[in-house]
């Protein structure tokens, strides 16, 4: 299989120290063939992200990392972008001329709130309606490839409300899978769940297979690592997942188009 790892941070983003030399040489450590990086990206004023990178800086690191790994590691130029459909025509201007490979969608905070702060102010399953409506909103942006942990309110959910019950969210779920699938956009195997209090990916096995009901193709896996040691964790294993599931293919990219790699 051609294990690759599409979500990690690097020093490039503000929540993240590890310089992608190090991530390089735990993805090699792991078996990847492939990784990308996505360092945390926002024109959103407020936001941690927003204003931290240097692009230049950031894409000239990755091109260096490249260059030294040529023939050991296969790197690709990514972002993850928070809320891109509220600044859509902002994203576009600021993200056109670094000639990227692939673009992950997340939604970190709602109507200005973080997460922490969301889920105190909502009970039970209406913490998930109300977050799988701006997942709803992400499905249709222009400006992203796949949506990163589309049921990351999980983390923050669980111990006041438990898992995601498929059957209440089952109409809103098929309508993202659907809009997901008309716009040509993917969902990832996010596993920073596994090392959460949920101990669960995100999204999880249900939703998974419902994506794959939907006609839902396009998938990446990514360990979401901004430390060195959770680079490639439970990588293979989401393949073997995917495997069992029914899939055929996982996804890499190259500018923007997706490749799928046979399990």
């Amino acid at each position: 299989m051609h294990l690759a790892d599409y979500h990690l941070h690097t020093l490039h983003s503000f929540d993240s120290t590890q310089s992608i030399k190090d991530v390089c040489d735990k993805a090699i450590q792991m078996s990847l063939a492939e990784i990308a990086i996505t360092d945390h990206f926002s024109v959103i004023e407020g936001k941690g992200s927003c204003g931290y990178m240097d692009k230049a800086k950031y894409l000239e690191d990755i091109e260096k990392h490249k260059e030294l790994y040529d023939g050991k590691l296969i790197i690709k130029r990514g972002l993850e972008i928070c809320e891109p459909y509220l600044t859509e025509e902002k994203i576009s201007a600021e993200i056109s001329q670094m000639n990227l490979d692939f673009i992950l969608g997340s939604v970190h905070s709602i109507d200005g709130q973080g997460m922490n702060t969301f889920a105190e102010g909502l009970d039970g399953n209406d913490l998930y309606e109300r977050y799988f409506e701006e997942i709803l909103l992400l499905s249709k942006s222009k400006n992203i490839d796949v949506i990163a942990h589309m049921d990351f309110i999980k983390r923050y959910a669980f111990n006041k409300c438990g898992l995601c019950d498929i059957r209440k969210n089952e109409e809103m779920l098929r309508e993202i899978f659907k809009s997901i699938v008309a716009n040509g956009k993917g969902i990832e195997i996010n596993t920073s769940g596994l090392r959460s209090a949920c101990n669960e990916a995100l999204p999880g096995i249900d939703m998974l297979k419902l994506y794959k009901e939907c006609g839902g193709e396009i998938i990446t896996c990514g360990s979401d690592a901004h430390f060195t040691k959770d680079v490639g964790f439970h990588i293979k294993e989401s393949y073997e997942l995917l495997k069992d599931l029914g899939y055929k293919y996982t996804y890499t990219f190259k500018n923007r188009q997706a490749i799928g790699e046979k399990l």
